[in-house]
């Protein structure tokens, strides 16, 4: 799968009821889905790094890292819709590294199982 293969099946995962736009809700879920892969992996670095460093480090607080990549989602919103269209995200993302980075290295196991959560 192509990067833009894999984002339209992600943005399709979360389109769900098909017309073309993530909506308020469809929004939050895939920022959900990619805050708790984020903080999946962090923990796994984290844990790591603990174990070398021996320091323990503070647990982020969901809720909130959700708000803020929900806000980051929305920032992508060019013609300030309240929809994010399949073109917004793509454009957006060549625009947020960070973000891209997130949805790139979803390994595919991974991306699949958390689009099945969505």
């Amino acid at each position: 799968n192509t990067k833009t293969q894999r984002l339209q099946h992600l943005f399709d995962a979360f389109d769900t009821n098909g017309d073309g736009t993530l909506a308020t809700s469809e929004l939050r879920a895939l920022a959900t889905v990619l805050v708790r892969h984020r903080l999946r992996t962090e923990k796994y670095t984290q844990d790591s790094k603990k174990k070398i460093a021996g320091k323990q480090t503070e647990a982020a607080n969901p809720g909130e890292e959700i708000s803020h990549m929900y806000n980051e989602l929305l920032d992508l919103d060019d013609n300030k819709s309240g929809g994010l269209s399949f073109r917004e995200l793509e454009d957006g993302l060549a625009k947020c590294p960070a973000l891209n980075k997130l949805i790139c290295d979803m390994q595919l196991p991974v991306y699949d199982s958390l689009v099945s959560l969505g």
